[in-house]
């Protein structure tokens, strides 16, 4: 019976990381073009507005496109062999141009039990941001990093210690003052840019593979922010984007109610490995067995005649090592 459980127990722990693999398999075909090939796009003047948007603002219009290194590498990193339709610009390219891609405070102080909140690079999960324990600073010091301070829908990005993981911020987030560390970049994309689908992209397979080609140092692990607004990044158009992030959050959705299933199923297989030993313990296992076959359990085949067995034949066993003993001497 504990062979089978065990068994159960064995297969159900495989699960969650086949369900990893599985969300990585979505994010990768979301941001190649696969999830959504022979999608009927209907907004086909949106790279018109995007282009317009970018030529008229003075500081975007200075920022080059992808060079065809940069265009090689992304193919690779994003294995995108259904771009043909997507556009592909500088992540730079595609952001709100007065607040850039900065990093936040670059020295927090001492944390405070009363003070403005700060998202570190730790606190940024893959696509969520843990924000229970967020560090509190000081208000004079949180006040001169204002370009930073967040305002909700913003995509952020950890550019040390954990590199790659990319949430978007939460309006319940913002309802007060919050603001983010040197460790995290802030990407401020612009409104006709869905926040979502370039998160998705940067937590992709594809997303960590070009970050980690830039990605520098051993003990303290950091990409410089030229590098993240370099970053190529192939945009859909906004309905497709919009379809990219449906498909995704529904895929998704089925995968986190497996592994709520199955989180579910392993609590009760270790209670059940628990009962069992307790009820073996207990004789209860075995009860009605010995209610059917009362002779196989008493008299000469009760447990205390066998130990009385045991026990005369460990002497015997003892009687007889001492007397060969006595035999090598002589």
């Amino acid at each position: 019976m504990l062979a089978q459980v065990e068994s159960t127990k064995a297969r159900l722990e495989r699960i969650p990381k086949i369900l990893k693999r599985f969300r990585q398999s979505v994010l990768a075909a979301a941001v190649s073009g696969r999830l959504t090939e022979g999608f009927n796009i209907t907004d086909q003047d949106y790279y018109q507005s995007i282009d317009e948007e970018i030529i008229e603002d003075r500081k975007l219009a200075t920022i080059p496109l992808p060079n065809a290194e940069e265009l090689e590498l992304a193919v690779s990193f994003f294995d995108g062999a259904s771009w043909d339709r997507w556009k592909l610009y500088a992540l730079e390219q595609l952001v709100d141009s007065k607040r850039g891609i900065p990093y936040g405070i670059v020295q927090t102080g001492e944390a405070q039990q009363e003070g403005v909140p700060t998202i570190r690079c730790g606190d940024v999960k893959p696509l969520y941001i843990e924000s229970d324990n967020l560090k509190k600073v000081l208000p004079e010091i949180e006040d001169k990093y204002s370009r930073t301070r967040l305002r909700g829908g913003e995509v952020l990005l950890a550019i040390r210690g954990t590199v790659g993981n990319a949430a978007v911020i939460d309006d319940k987030l913002v309802a007060n003052p919050i603001n983010i560390s040197r460790e995290v970049a802030m990407i401020p994309v612009r409104g006709n840019i869905s926040s979502r689908y370039v998160a998705l992209l940067l937590q992709s397979p594809g997303g960590y593979r070009a970050l980690a080609e830039k990605t520098k140092g051993v003990a303290q692990r950091g990409i410089n922010l030229s590098d993240v607004k370099r970053l190529v990044t192939p945009l859909p158009t906004f309905s497709e984007q919009a379809e990219i992030v449906r498909r995704v959050d529904q895929l998704f959705a089925y995968a986190d109610t497996i592994e709520t299933q199955v989180n579910n199923a392993l609590a009760r297989v270790n209670n059940l490995t628990q009962s069992i030993l307790a009820k073996a313990f207990r004789g209860e296992l075995t009860e009605q067995w010995r209610k059917d076959n009362p002779d196989l359990i008493s008299c000469e085949n009760s447990a205390e005649a066998l130990l009385e067995k045991i026990k005369a034949e460990r002497a015997a066993a003892k009687l007889v090592k001492k007397a060969k003993a006595k035999v090598r001497k002589g």
